[in-house]
Formats: C-alpha cells, sequence, structure tokens
C-alpha cells in the first residue's frame, strides 16, 4: 500500500511518471536500468474535491480518473466538534506515556474553548497542540494556553 498525502499538490511530469507507473505495473530504481514489477494499492489524500481536482492545468485528468476508483469525503474538523474531546483523550494518552505524563486532565472550560477553535490544521494540528500541552503541563493540568501558540486564536 503507496499512501500519497496531498496528491493535489503534484508537478504534472511527477504526475505523468506515477500514471506511467500504475498502468504499466513497473518502475524503474535510481540509477537504474531495468523496469522492476510492482503491485501497490494507492490511497491518495488531498484537501480539495475530485472536482477541484478536475482542473487539467494543474492535474491530469487521466490519472484522476485512474485514482479516483472509491472517494471518501472526510468533514474537516471544525465540522466535527464533539470529536474534539475523544481527539484530545487519545493524545492525551498516548503523549502522557511518551512524556511520562500519564494522569494530565483538562478542565471543562478549557475543553469548551478547544472545542470553539475551527482548528485550521484538522487533527494534525490538534494532535500536536494536545503533545504541546502534556509537555508544558504543570500539576497535571492542560491549561489553554498550553495548547495554543501565537498563531492560535479563537
Amino acid at each position: 500500500t503507496l499512501f500519497l498525502d496531498e496528491i493535489g499538490n503534484l508537478d504534472l511530469d511527477i504526475q505523468a511518471k506515477l500514471l506511467r507507473a500504475l498502468e504499466s505495473r513497473t518502475v524503474t530504481r535510481v540509477g537504474g536500468t531495468r523496469p522492476m514489477h510492482v503491485d501497490i494499492r494507492l490511497i491518495c489524500a488531498t484537501n480539495v474535491s475530485a472536482r477541484q481536482l478536475a482542473d487539467p492545468f494543474h492535474f491530469r485528468q487521466d490519472l484522476l480518473y485512474r485514482i479516483n476508483t472509491v472517494e471518501v469525503t472526510l468533514p474537516p474538523l471544525r465540522e466535527r466538534q464533539e470529536d474534539i474531546p475523544l481527539l484530545i483523550k487519545h493524545f492525551q494518552t498516548v503523549y502522557g506515556r511518551k512524556y511520562d505524563k500519564p494522569d494530565t486532565q483538562v478542565s471543562r472550560e478549557t475543553l469548551k474553548q478547544l472545542m470553539a477553535y475551527r482548528w485550521p490544521g484538522n487533527i494534525r494540528e490538534l494532535k500536536h497542540a494536545t503533545e504541546r500541552a502534556v509537555i508544558l503541563s504543570q500539576n497535571g493540568e492542560l491549561k489553554l494556553s498550553d495548547f495554543m501558540t501565537g498563531t492560535h486564536g479563537s
């Protein structure tokens, strides 16, 4: 399985190489001379819809048709506020173990403010913010100021 994140950002020449590899099921290693057979399952992610990718000046249509077999749309975190407490709890557990701070807590008020934040970086931003909060936490309490950097705002 090969996962390509933000496939819409690939240069057109790289898109052509990817399409060729998918169609021929072969690749040639850098510095190599012989093609090698590959059998992969490709999973791609992008922050734009397939319709937006369909601009022929930025994304090859033949590649889009080849990779867009099944489209799964995940709404952004700001549209799934009910997931935020569960995700924070998960990341608290992960980073609590990593940084030897297993008993951290988030107050209801802090959680309420975190749920009101738009999270433009989605889960990745929440993950990093929670890691930061665990690292900075004192006395087991994760404060709003521990989650937020100067680039965050409500």
